[in-house]
């Protein structure tokens, strides 16, 4: 879904703002944020990265399913809505393990 051209030269600033207007969030809060629902044991079954990109992508702009489904790259959906709302459930599980995680990296740095 995040599919980048390696062979097109890019700033890092570029890519972490373009990652960030898609998910808002960088991409290290989103590895982040999987490693916690790994450590948890509360990743859904069969699920992957690209899920929990759609989630977040649903998140930021709460758009309409057939146009958050054409963006997540054409996916059918339902399979769409089905993934979208699992991973949302995943991650509220988290609520008590996340008050500000942005602000608790920036503290670690």
């Amino acid at each position: 879904m995040w599919s980048r051209d390696f062979s097109k030269a890019r700033s890092s600033n570029s890519e972490d703002r373009d990652f960030r207007e898609f998910f808002r969030c960088s991409d290290s809060i989103c590895f982040v944020l999987w490693e916690m629902m790994v450590d948890n044991l509360n990743l859904p079954p069969e699920g992957n990265i690209e899920h929990l990109l759609w989630a977040l992508m649903f998140l930021k702009s709460y758009g309409k399913e057939k146009v958050m489904s054409a963006l997540a790259g054409g996916v059918d959906p339902q399979a769409f809505r089905k993934w979208v709302w699992i991973f949302i459930e995943a991650i509220s599980y988290l609520e008590d393990e996340v008050v500000s995680l942005e602000g608790l990296l920036l503290v670690d740095c």
